[in-house]
C-alpha cells in the first residue's frame, strides 16, 4: 500500500497488481514488483484494458480508463485470493467476466471465511466495491483501515496458497526487482525522449518475445503501448488479435485482423510480417487453406519462426491430418521459449488429439521433468484429455475435477471434459447433471464455443435418452448469435442440424440462410479490383459447405434421401468438419449403403481424440455400433465383433436406459457368425 500510494502520488497507476508481482523478503517487508506495467494517469484513456483479467475492476472491463481505484480493486482481489484460494468473480473469457460483474455474481468473503475478523472482511469488501466511488479514496486510506484491524506492523496471517511461488534466494528477488524497476524507468524516459516510431518498433519486438514465451498479458500491454504511439501499425495489432481470439472475442479479433491487413503495406520491406498479417486475417475469416499457405510461405522465408509451426500444428489437427500435425508440433516444441507451456506442450496436445493418449502422457512426463516452476495449468488440461483418450477414466475424472476447482481460466473446458468422462463411463444421467449445472453457470453468457460445446453435448444426451422436451429446451437455450462471425459458424451449423433432426425445417433453413448471408458479406468485403478475391474464397466455400450440411439434414428428415446425398457430396468439397463426416455416415448408412458409409465411419473412429476435445463423445461411441453393423453387412464379422466389443466396453451396462440401442446390440449378437463371447474374450480393453 505504501508503494501504491507513492505511485499514485506521482501521477502513475500500477495497472497489474497480482500475487506474482508481490514478493515478501526474508525480513518480512513486502515489495511491489513489475513497474513495467505502470501507466501515466494523464494518458490512460488512450491505452485501453491492460493487466490480468481476474484482477481487473469492472469499470476497466467496460472500457473505462485505469485509475488509482482500479489498483485498489486489484489489491482487494489479491487479499481475497490469499485468504480463500478463490477469486471473487470468475469467467473463462473477458466477456464472461463482464457479464458476471453486470449481474452481480460474486463470491462473498464472509461466506467463504466466516472465521476472519469482521473489520478485515469489511476492508476487503470495500476495496472490491463495484462502484469506484464506494472504494477507498486512496491507498493511504486503505492502509489506515488495515492498520486499525491489525495494529502494529499491519501484517496478518494467510493460508499459504502462494508458498510455492516464493522460491529462490534473496539475490534473485532483488535481481527481479531491479529488472522491473529498470524497465519502468526506461519506458518512463523513452516516452519523453525518443521518436515514437523507433520506440514503437522496440515495444513490438518485446511484445513478440513475450508472446513466444506465452506471456499474452504482457505482450498485449506492450503492443497496446506501441499502438498508442503508432495507431495503425499492423504488427502491433497481432498480439492483441491473438489475445482476443484466446478470450473468445471473435468480433474484436476479426476487426483487429482486418485493420492490420488494411495497413499491411507499412511492412512491404519486411515480407515475414506481411505474411503473418495476411495469415491472421485469413484465419479470422475462416479461410483455413489460405492461412496454411501463408504460414508455409513464412516458414520458407524464416524456418526458425516459432509461429509458423505452432499455427500449422493446430490447422493440421482441424483437418484430421495427425501425422502432419505431430511433425509441426515437434518443431514448435524445439523452437518455443523454455518458459512457454503452450509451445512446449504442443506435441503433447497433438498426440492426445491424434488418439495417442499414452504417448501424450509420456511426453508430458518428460516436459515436467524439464520444467522450472509450478506445473502450468495447460499441462494439466492436456493430461486430462490424454487420460480420456487412453480410457483411464477414473484418473481423468480426478485430474479434471482438480483443474475445474482450482484454475478458473480452465474451468469451462474442464467441466466439458468431466461430462465427456461420465459419458464414456456409461453414466449418462450423471453427465446430464454435470452439464445442467454447468449450463446454469453459463446462463448469462453469450453465444460462444465453450458454452455451446456443453449445451450441444447436453442436447445429444437428452435426445438419446428420449427426453425430447428437455432436448428442445436446450436448443432454445443455445439460441443464435446476434452478430455472426466466421469462428462461430460451425457452432451455428450444429444448431441447424439439431433443428433439422428435431423436425424444425423452417428453423434449420433460416440458419442455412444466415450462413449464406455471412458468405456473401465476406465476398463483398474482400473482393478487390478486377473481381479477384485473394482473401475469403476458402471461407465462403466452407460457409456454404456448412449450409449444405444443414440442408442435407432437412432433405433427409423430409424423406428426400437423394437430395440429401447430393447436398452431402457438395458439402464434402469444402469442409474438414468432423460433424460433416457424422452426417455423411448417418445418411449413407440409413439408406442401406454401408459400403459408402464405411469410409466415413472409419475416419470418425480415427478422430477419437479430436472428438473428445471438441465434440460430443456420443459421436465416437455410436460410431462403434454403426461400424459393427456395417462391417457385418460387408462380410467382415471379426471386425464387427471388435467394434461391438469397443461399444460394450463403455456402454454395456447402460443399455437398460437405451432400449433402441439395446435392440441393435441384441440383433448384432444374434447375426454374428461366430459366438460373440469367444470373438471378444481376448479383449481386456478396447484396442
Amino acid at each position: 500500500l505504501d508503494a501504491l500510494d507513492t505511485i499514485h502520488a506521482a501521477g502513475l497507476i500500477h495497472g497489474d497488481v497480482k500475487p506474482a508481482n508481490v514478493m515478501r523478503e526474508e525480513g518480512g517487508r513486502i515489495v511491489l514488483m513489475d513497474f513495467g506495467i505502470g501507466l501515466d494517469r494523464s494518458r490512460t484513456g488512450a491505452v485501453g484494458s491492460s493487466g490480468t483479467p481476474l484482477y481487473l475492476a469492472p469499470e476497466i472491463l467496460e472500457g473505462a480508463p485505469a485509475t488509482p481505484g482500479s489498483d485498489l480493486y486489484a489489491l482487494g482481489v489479491l487479499l481475497f485470493f490469499l485468504v480463500t484460494g478463490q477469486y471473487p468473480v470468475t469467467g473463462a473469457s473477458l466477456s464472461e467476466l463482464r457479464q458476471a460483474h453486470r449481474t452481480g455474481r460474486r463470491r462473498l468473503l464472509r461466506d467463504l471465511r466466516p472465521d476472519l475478523p469482521r473489520d478485515f472482511v469489511e476492508v476487503v469488501e470495500k476495496a472490491l466495491a463495484a462502484d469506484p466511488q464506494q472504494r477507498f479514496r486512496s491507498a493511504g486510506e486503505m492502509e489506515g483501515a488495515l492498520e486499525g484491524v491489525f495494529p502494529g506492523s499491519g501484517h496478518f496471517r494467510t493460508r499459504p496458497v502462494f508458498a510455492r511461488l516464493r522460491s529462490g534466494g534473496k539475490s534473485s528477488r532483488w535481481r527481479l526487482a531491479a529488472i522491473a524497476a529498470g524497465l519502468f524507468l526506461t519506458l518512463f524516459l523513452a516516452f519523453r525522449l525518443y521518436p515514437h516510431d523507433a520506440l514503437s518498433q522496440a515495444l513490438i519486438r518485446e511484445a513478440e518475445k513475450e508472446r513466444w514465451k506465452g506471456n499474452l498479458d504482457l505482450a498485449g500491454w506492450l503492443a497496446g503501448k506501441a499502438l498508442w504511439l503508432e495507431p495503425d501499425d499492423p504488427w502491433a495489432l497481432l498480439p492483441l488479435e491473438i489475445s482476443a481470439r484466446a478470450e473468445g472475442d471473435f468480433g474484436l479479433a476479426l476487426a483487429l485482423a482486418r485493420k492490420a491487413y488494411e495497413h499491411r503495406d507499412t511492412y512491404r520491406t519486411q515480407p515475414h510480417v506481411m505474411m503473418k498479417v495476411e495469415a491472421r486475417y485469413a484465419l479470422n475469416l475462416g479461410d483455413l487453406p489460405l492461412f496454411e499457405r501463408q504460414m508455409k510461405n513464412l516458414l520458407r522465408l524464416d524456418p526458425e519462426d516459432p509461429d509458423g509451426d505452432r499455427w500449422l500444428t493446430l490447422a493440421a489437427l482441424l483437418r484430421g491430418e495427425f501425422e502432419e500435425a505431430q511433425e509441426y508440433a515437434k518443431k514448435a516444441k524445439r523452437l518455443s521459449h523454455r518458459g512457454d507451456p503452450v509451445g512446449r506442450g504442443m506435441l503433447a496436445l497433438a498426440l492426445a488429439q491424434s488418439g495417442q493418449g499414452n504417448e501424450s502422457l509420456e511426453e508430458l512426463k518428460a516436459l515436467r521433468l524439464d520444467w522450472i516452476g509450478p506445473d502450468p495449468p495447460f499441462f494439466s488440461w492436456v493430461e486430462g484429455l490424454a487420460l480420456l483418450v487412453d480410457d483411464r477414466l477414473e484418473e481423468a475424472e480426478a485430474a479434471l475435477h482438480d483443474l475445474a476447482e482450482g484454475t478458473p481460466e480452465y474451468e469451462s473446458n474442464a467441466r466439458f471434459f468431466l461430462a465427456q468422462t461420465h459419458v464414456l463411463e456409461g453414466d449418462l444421467r450423471r453427465a446430464v447433471e454435470e452439464l445442467r449445472t454447468a449450463a446454469g453457470d453459463d446462463q448469462d453468457q453469450a453465444f460462444s464455443g465453450a458454452r455451446n460445446r456443453k449445451l450441444l453435448l447436453l442436447y445429444e444426451l437428452c435426445h438419446l435418452l428420449g427426453e425430447d422436451r428437455q432436448a428442445g429446451a436446450v436448443l432454445e437455450k443455445l439460441g443464435q448469435p446476434k452478430e455472426l462471425f466466421p469462428e462461430e459458424a460451425a457452432d451455428l451449423k450444429e444448431v441447424g442440424v439439431a433443428l433439422a433432426r428435431g423436425g424444425d425445417s423452417a428453423g434449420a433453413l433460416a440458419i442455412q440462410a444466415r450462413l449464406e448471408e455471412l458468405a456473401l458479406e465476406i465476398e463483398r468485403s474482400t473482393v478487390e479490383e478486377g473481381g479477384s478475391m485473394p482473401f475469403g474464397a476458402g471461407a465462403t466455400t466452407r460457409l456454404r459447405s456448412l449450409g449444405k450440411q444443414v440442408k442435407a439434414e432437412v432433405f433427409f428428415r423430409e424423406g428426400d434421401p437423394d437430395s440429401a446425398l447430393r447436398m452431402i457430396d457438395g458439402a464434402l468439397e469444402g469442409s474438414w468438419d468432423t460433424s460433416l463426416l457424422v452426417s455423411a455416415a448417418r445418411i449413407y448408412k440409413n439408406q442401406g449403403s454401408c459400403p459408402n458409409a464405411l469410409p466415413f465411419l472409419e475416419k470418425i473412429d480415427q478422430r477419437k481424440g479430436l472428438i473428445l476435445h471438441d465434440h460430443p463423445a456420443t459421436w465416437w461411441l455410436l460410431t462403434q455400433l454403426d461400424l459393427a453393423e456395417c462391417y457385418l453387412a460387408t462380410g467382415a464379422p471379426e471386425a464387427s465383433a471388435k467394434a461391438l466389443a469397443r461399444f460394450l466396453f463403455f456402454w454395456g451396462e447402460s443399455l437398460d436406459q437405451l432400449p433402441e440401442l439395446a435392440g441393435r446390440v441384441a440383433a448384432l449378437k444374434a447375426r454374428l457368425a461366430m459366438p460373440f463371447d469367444s470373438a471378444t474374450s481376448a479383449l481386456v480393453r478396447p484396442d
